[in-house]
C-alpha cells in the first residue's frame, strides 16, 4: 500500500510540475543569419551555402548560416556551419 501511495505522489507531482509551472518558450528577438557579414577582417565568403530540404528537415533549425569563408591563401579556409533552433522542444 506505501508503495502505491508513493507511486500516486510522484505521479501527481510529476502532472503538477509540468502543467502548472512549466511555461512557453520563450524565442529572443534576433536577426536572421542572412545579415551576417560574408567579409570578416581577411575572411570572405563568396556565396552563402544551401542544403537540400530533406537535409533541412533533418536538421530541424528555423535557420542556418552555410559558408566556406577563405582567404587570399587557398589553404586557408574554414567551412562554418551554424544552425539556430527557436525551441529545444
Amino acid at each position: 500500500m506505501t508503495k502505491l501511495a508513493a507511486a500516486l505522489l510522484i505521479l501527481a507531482l510529476n502532472y503538477y510540475t509540468y502543467h502548472h509551472l512549466a511555461r512557453g518558450a520563450e524565442i529572443p528577438p534576433r536577426e536572421s543569419f542572412a545579415e551576417f557579414p560574408l567579409q570578416l577582417e581577411a575572411w570572405s565568403c563568396p556565396e552563402r551555402g544551401d542544403v537540400a530540404p530533406e537535409v533541412w528537415a533533418g536538421l530541424g533549425a528555423t535557420d542556418i548560416l552555410l559558408c566556406n569563408y577563405h582567404r587570399r591563401d587557398p589553404n586557408s579556409q574554414i567551412l562554418v556551419y551554424v544552425g539556430y533552433h527557436e525551441t529545444q522542444v
